[in-house]
């Protein structure tokens, strides 16, 4: 259950940072707590990450800025996130002000997908708690592209190692998972079970 702080000063709470949109920061005496700031200057809460997180400041606040693409038109379509041509791991997310926005970050290892509005891993995953990922094959090599529905094939065989194979998810990630000790996959039956290992060479 989230814990209701009160409000109480922060130094870093400053008129010019909230005047920029820079209202989130990170509280050092526990990082799974963060600041937000209020509208009153050097005036904030202390929050509570939700179980098991932890408040990253990695994820840079940038100001709200002119975008053209932001109109008032595309804010009552519903349309508020877009692609930024520079660089592939921010997106645009439009504000309520017409032709106002701010660029964020997706996450480490990830990148801005237009037709699925979300971050979507940049490469193939090996182990997401691990960061560690595969530049290549692509994912769509694999059969996994994004828009996949329920009835969609999810899971396919690895294409050298059948002790492990490929989940893929809605958005085109594609995650090489293994099969316990001692089974293969089974594509037939989209299944681990009992059989002998065979690596071929990629």
């Amino acid at each position: 259950m989230t814990t209701q702080y009160p409000l109480q000063p922060f130094p870093i709470c400053t008129l010019e940072n909230y005047r920029l949109g820079l209202h989130f920061f990170e509280w050092a005496a526990n990082e799974t707590k963060y600041i937000m700031c209020s509208e009153y200057p050097g005036m904030g809460r202390l929050k509570d990450c939700a179980p098991y997180h932890k408040w990253s400041q990695m994820t840079t606040q940038y100001p709200l800025q002119p975008f053209p693409i932001c109109t008032l038109e595309n804010y009552r379509l519903g349309l508020h996130f877009f692609e930024w041509a520079a660089n592939e791991t921010k997106y645009i997310m439009c504000s309520e002000y017409p032709g106002m926005g701010r660029l964020k970050d997706c996450a480490p290892y990830h990148k801005w997908s237009q037709p699925s509005q979300a971050c979507i891993y940049k490469d193939i995953v090996l182990d997401w708690t691990r960061d560690i990922y595969q530049t290549t094959p692509k994912a769509d090599n694999y059969g996994c592209t994004p828009g996949l529905k329920d009835n969609s094939l999810f899971y396919h065989a690895h294409p050298y190692d059948n002790s492990k194979f490929i989940q893929c998810d809605e958005f085109g990630d594609a995650f090489i998972l293994d099969c316990p000790t001692n089974e293969i996959w089974y594509q037939d039956v989209q299944n681990c079970l009992p059989g002998v290992r065979n690596v071929k060479q990629g």
